[in-house]
């Protein structure tokens, strides 16, 4: 059921329990309160990286109170938090309350940094299955407003993210009955009016269903052709730009719940754009744990990302003047992410990102940043 109930949990105790997050809508009418846990790094008295745990469950059920899985546990060991977030499942709202409520989450972060000790410039976000889905999604649409929403408020943060982990996230429902294989076959009916992808749009009367929208995907004049375009706007391959976060990626071989084509459709599409990736398959695994290696790969990517040297661009490992001339050829524009020189994730390269560049700055022996600025600059 898109769960990840696999992994098994060890008894961990969150240091900020149920913290409210704001309050949302939901088509019964009635008000919902969003919460999330944070557990805090471990003996670390300086503001810390986060990354942010999007449980799954099909959209429909699982919790952000069933503490983080086993394998983000050695991330506190290593200077980073973990929160996990609450959304609104499917019987709550249709799609795109969830992506909504999964940014607003990313805001509160950010808005409240101080409060709960986090570094504000450094948030990954991490998740299995939907939440994989969910964690690429907004991974992938940093910019786009209709799917940014007013959860929680903090409407003057940003919902940008630093990096990826997608583990078996579905991605394009019009493509997920034609990507199953046999073996390992698929468990579920995904086209039918009461598969959970139906239900996450709203599109579960009798007779509807995600394979009639697929025979209609490109009719725009059918009258539903609104829900095919909500499918789109689902899928995190929609979205995709040459400055998204780094992303990794992982499916089991096995799985007879998520296509594994699901995933390599989201590799493919990211390599496209020239979007860092990094993609595993685990052998014989199915919709669940996918091992040791898998695991320790995942949080190496995290743990590589969230403690790059704010400046570094390029990835390198050095604040150089190859990242001061990416700064420059994006100076003053919107929509740009960290390998384009938005190092403080508010969506824009501007005077805040090149002030990080300089105070990390490594030029060549006799180079100042200001004499490379200005030739970056054409000055």
């Amino acid at each position: 059921m898109l769960a990840w109930s696999a992994f098994a949990h060890a008894e961990l105790e969150p240091t900020f329990d149920d913290v409210v997050v704001g309050e949302v809508s939901t088509t019964a009418g009635g008000p919902l309160t969003l919460h999330m846990d944070i557990y805090k790094a471990n003996n670390v008295d300086t503001p810390t990286p986060v990354v942010l745990w999007i449980h799954g469950g099909g959209w429909t059920q699982g919790s952000y109170n069933d503490r983080i899985p086993e394998m983000l546990q050695p991330l506190l060991d290593q200077g980073v938090s973990v929160a996990s977030v609450q959304y609104r499942f499917s019987s709550h709202a249709p799609f795109p309350a969830q992506i909504h409520d999964v940014k607003g989450a990313v805001r509160f972060l950010r808005a409240h940094a101080d409060e709960y000790d986090i570094n504000p410039l450094r948030i990954a976000v991490a998740g299995a299955s939907a939440g994989g889905h969910l964690a690429a999604l907004l991974s992938t649409s940093g910019g786009v407003q209709t799917l940014e929403g007013a959860s929680g408020g903090n409407l003057d943060q940003s919902s940008r993210v630093m990096a990826v982990v997608d583990y078996f996230g579905p991605t394009d429902f019009f493509t997920f009955r034609s990507d199953v294989t046999d073996p390992p076959g698929l468990l579920i009916d995904s086209t039918s009016e009461k598969s959970m992808l139906s239900m996450l749009l709203g599109f579960d009367k009798p007779g509807q269903g995600i394979g009639l929208l697929t025979q209609h995907a490109d009719d725009p004049k059918w009258e539903f052709a609104s829900f095919v375009e909500l499918a789109r706007m689902a899928n995190p391959i929609t979205h995709i730009t040459p400055d998204d976060p780094p992303t990794f990626i992982a499916h089991g071989t096995a799985d007879n719940i998520v296509p594994l084509k699901q995933s390599q459709r989201l590799r493919d599409a990211l390599m496209a754009k020239g979007v860092a990736s990094q993609y595993m398959e685990a052998q014989d695994a199915g919709h669940g744990a996918l091992g040791v290696s898998v695991d320790e790969s995942a949080m190496r990517f995290l743990l590589d990302a969230l403690k790059l040297k704010a400046g570094d661009a390029t990835r390198d490992g050095v604040v150089n003047e190859t990242d001061l001339m990416i700064v420059a050829q994006n100076y003053d524009q919107p929509n740009r992410g960290w390998n384009q020189g938005d190092f403080n994730s508010d969506g824009k390269v501007d005077f805040a990102d090149l002030l990080l560049v300089s105070q990390n700055y490594e030029g060549e022996p006799g180079h100042t940043f200001e004499n490379d600025w200005k030739k970056a600059r054409g000055q």
